[in-house]
Parts: structure tokens; sequence; C-alpha cells
């Protein structure tokens, strides 16, 4: 029969968790679990600092964890880390003690992680710890990336006891003589892990006594699920997606109002601040009407024919307008990370089939320029017509979309457009073969 020293060498190398002579920082409470991982790893004779946060909230029994750390690592040649918490650390974080104590263990960590330029982190989780956090992303509504609780290895964080129950940890740590300290706050159903744990958990084990292998091998499986989920992601930005500057095209072929579609296309659009309500909104047939727009606190998104479109909000209504431009200046910055580039001219010149370039007379224009958002009520005369038309009318016979409409600018001279920029120059600024001087203008 395997050893339980045996399946923690084949986890680790199943799992590829910590490389051939690769040096690990392992957190250590002096608890159970902690304690059962040091002396695994010292038996495994794997590299490792250990390093341990007193956090000063259980009076005498907060310096017995430390010394009892202390001394283990002093016994057995280890070089012990500790961070001993003062009033300053707890007020520099936000949130409850437990997420406030997570956010100073890990800073913690990392520091010393950089410091010792060590690559791994250790904690002993194991499989009990991992059912609890799936029960609790339930509980607060998770995707399907909380339906595999706590993996072996995220980032540079390895969890090499994710092989084991808590019941298992407890019977090797007695048959090895280890010995850990007991924190008393883990009793309490006060907190909610803890109520899953010594509540919720049992009730189920009434009803499956293989509950929790069987969550763990749940997990499993959707870490398989999840695998094939975000390769369908992949496909459809590869095949469906584009980016334009700061915009970000989805092509909505690509969705069906199924929740699937809406699944995927919100993994697509919540790092833009859309939530799953959105996107299930954006699926459906009387709300997904072209032209509807959504905004986020940081984005808007646009339902255009063919495409959702995502861009960052933007406010052109602040006090830069109108912008001036001087004769003897060669650019100007604009909104989106644009700028407005212009250079004179003698001679003959190619006119450009670039809409974000304006080849006009220059000695038609009256300095200083201005350029200012397009308003309701702007007219003029675009190249090759008569007469003049409302930029309103010119923008819809241009099918240009919501989101674009208004982020548009106009240069004007002497109150004149002479350019709605990156579209149309006006028919009376236009080179000609009078024209003795021109000036190039350019959007990038």
């Amino acid at each position: 029969m395997i050893t339980f020293e045996e399946r923690f060498i084949e986890f680790q190398k199943q799992h590829a968790l910590i490389n051939p002579g690769q040096k690990v920082l392992l957190g250590c409470s002096g608890g159970v679990d902690s304690m059962v991982l040091a002396y695994l790893f010292q038996h495994a004779s794997i590299r490792f600092d250990l390093a341990h946060v007193n956090y000063g909230l259980r009076g005498e029994s907060s310096v017995l964890d430390e010394k009892h750390v202390k001394d283990w690592c002093q016994t057995n040649a280890i070089t012990c880390h500790v961070l001993k918490v003062s009033q300053s650390h707890w007020e520099e974080h936000d949130g409850s003690v437990q997420m406030k104590a997570r956010k100073i263990r890990y800073a913690f960590y990392r520091e010393l992680m950089s410091r010792q330029g060590i690559q791994r982190m250790a904690t002993a989780h194991h499989i009990d710890d991992k059912v609890e956090t799936i029960l609790l992303n339930l509980l607060r509504g998770t995707g399907i990336e909380g339906l595999q609780g706590i993996k072996p290895m995220q980032g540079s964080v390895i969890r090499p006891l994710l092989f084991a129950r808590k019941s298992e940890i407890i019977h090797f740590a007695g048959e090895k003589g280890i010995i850990w300290r007991e924190d008393a706050s883990n009793e309490s159903t006060y907190y909610r892990r803890n109520y899953i744990r010594k509540q919720i958990i049992p009730q189920f084990e009434k009803l499956n006594p293989s509950f929790v292998t069987g969550m763990d091998r749940f997990a499993q499986r959707m870490e398989v699920v999840q695998k094939q989920f975000f390769k369908s992601l992949q496909q459809i930005l590869r095949t469906s997606s584009k980016k334009e500057g700061d915009r970000f095209y989805l092509q909505r072929s690509a969705f069906q109002s199924t929740n699937e579609g809406t699944e995927l296309l919100y993994y697509l659009i919540k790092s833009y601040g859309f939530s799953r309500e959105d996107s299930r909104s954006l699926l459906t047939r009387k709300h997904s009407q072209p032209g509807a727009l959504y905004a986020s606190a940081s984005h808007q998104l646009l339902i255009d024919r063919s495409f959702f479109i995502i861009e960052p909000k933007t406010d052109l209504s602040h006090s830069i307008w109108p912008l001036h431009l001087k004769k003897q200046d060669s650019l100007a910055r604009l909104p989106h990370d644009q700028q407005l580039k212009w250079k004179f001219h003698q001679g003959s010149m190619l006119i450009p089939n670039d809409p974000n370039v304006a080849l006009l007379d220059a000695g038609l224009l009256k300095w200083p320029l201005e350029i200012r958002p397009w308003a309701a009520g702007d007219r003029m005369q675009p190249i090759g017509m008569t007469g003049e038309k409302k930029i309103s009318d010119l923008l819809i016979d241009l099918k240009i979309d919501r989101l674009r409409k208004k982020d548009l600018l106009v240069l004007c001279s002497e109150g004149k457009i002479v350019w709605l920029i990156g579209l149309k120059i006006s028919e009376a600024y236009k080179v000609t073969q009078r024209t003795y001087e021109l000036i190039r203008f350019q959007c990038d």
C-alpha cells in the first residue's frame, strides 16, 4: 500500500509543483497542516525557508504559536522568518479581520520571496479546504472557475497537500510524533468557513459518507470543463473579435441566445465592468436592437448591426474645447491618445486615399484654427457636393455608429468646418490647380 509520504511525492511530481533544486517558502501557522508539510519537505530533501505571521490577536496563544515554530526551525536547522503584526499593519488594509490578515500574510510572503530569490510559495491547504472553498463560492454565485475550489498551483503559490483529507493529515502527524498548536478560533462557527466545516459538511456526509472525496473528484472534472470553456473563448477571440485603438469588437453572430452563449459573452466583457445580467440582456431580442447602448462604470457597449462594440467612457464636454491651433506649431494632443499633426508644402502632392489625412489649401485658412466636438446644427459642404449638409445627416448617410458619433471632432477656420476629422473635408477648402501652398493634416 502506498504510504502518505509516497503520495506526497507523487502528487508534487504529477503537478510539477517544485523543480529540482528549487527553494520554497512555506507559510507556517504552527497548526497540524503546516507542521506536517514542513516535516514532508524536510524528509523529501526539499530546500525551504519557513515564514510565520504573529497577528497578536490571541494574546499568549499567539506568542506560544510563534515560539513553537521558531523552536522547530532551530531544532531542524531551517531558516525562519517571522512578522509581528503591528497596529499600523492592520490600519493599512480594508475588509474583515480575516481579509486583512490574508492581505498582510501574502504581502509578507511576496516581500520575502523577492528579497530571498525564492520562486515558490507553499501553503498547507488540503482536500477539506478545497471543498469548503467550493461551497463558499457556490454561496456567492460563482462562475465556472469557482467550481474548482483551490488549485494545486496558482502562479507561484503551490498547495502540496491537496491530495489528502484533514483526517489523514492528523493521523500522519500522530504516527510521526509531530507536535502542533491548536487555534481555538477554528472551533468557532462565527466565521462562514468554520460554519461550513462544522455544520454544513457533516450534514452532507450523513447523506453520503464520501461527500468530500466526491466533491474533490467533481472539482477535478470541472478543471477539464474549464479548459474546454476557455478554449472556446480563445477561438472566439481569434475568429470573431478585433481591436481598433481602444475599441474592442465582438461579432454578434458568435453568440447564441442560450446559457452557453450568455456565459461566453460574459467572460469576454466582464473585464470592462459588465455583468452577467448585461450579457443575458444583450442576447435577448427585445434588448438587443442595433443602436442600443449599455454602460458600466468605466466603459460603454454599443449594439451595432454586426458587432458588440466596447470602448472606454469619455467626456468631450470638458474645458479644453475649443482647442486652438497655432500656425507655428505642428502637433496637437486629442482624446483617446490621438494626435493631430500638420505640415506645409509647396507644389503638387498626391491626394491621399486615407480619411485620417486631409490635404487643404493653406491660403484659405485663417489662423488660429479650432478643434471642437461636432454639435447639433453644424453644417458643412462635403467634398464633391454643391451645397451644405447637416453633420447629423451626413453621419447617418455614412452609417457612423453612436459610439463613434459622440467622439467625432471638427476642424474649423473662422467658425467654418473645414474637416470632419477622419471622415470628410470641405469642398470649399480643397486643393485645386490654383493652390499655391497646401497643408497636410494627419490624425493618428
